[in-house]
């Protein structure tokens, strides 16, 4: 059986996830390290209320990047209300397609 490991993320950030600094030292203390001994990381979202798109992007951002999505089947989230749901599902959808310089508004002034 894989093991898990279940990272609360109220102990760290309270019920408004938004320091993007402790995302990113909890991904570079707990989440890379348990990923690399290939062990399941649950991110548990009991207790908070809400987040920023900063603190999701900076907590899995280089997690995906390094690994790709398929890291997803290893990195778990759990306890999440509609709020930090949509969150994580923007960032993530983001992560997987971002917007290439083409796909940029131009803005319409001669360079």
């Amino acid at each position: 059986m894989n093991k898990e490991t279940t990272i609360k993320i109220y102990d760290y950030v309270g019920e408004f996830a938004e320091d993007k600094n402790k995302a990113r030292d909890l991904r570079i203390e707990f989440i890379m390290p348990i990923l690399e001994r290939n062990e399941t990381v649950i991110l548990d979202f009991e207790k908070v209320n809400s987040t920023t798109q900063s603190f999701i992007h900076a907590l899995i951002s280089e997690v995906i990047k390094q690994n790709g999505a398929g890291i997803l089947d290893k990195l778990l989230f759990k306890n999440c209300n509609d709020i930090v749901k949509e969150v994580v599902k923007i960032v993530v959808e983001y992560l997987q397609d971002p917007p290439k310089l083409s796909d940029l508004p131009s803005s319409g002034k001669a360079h």
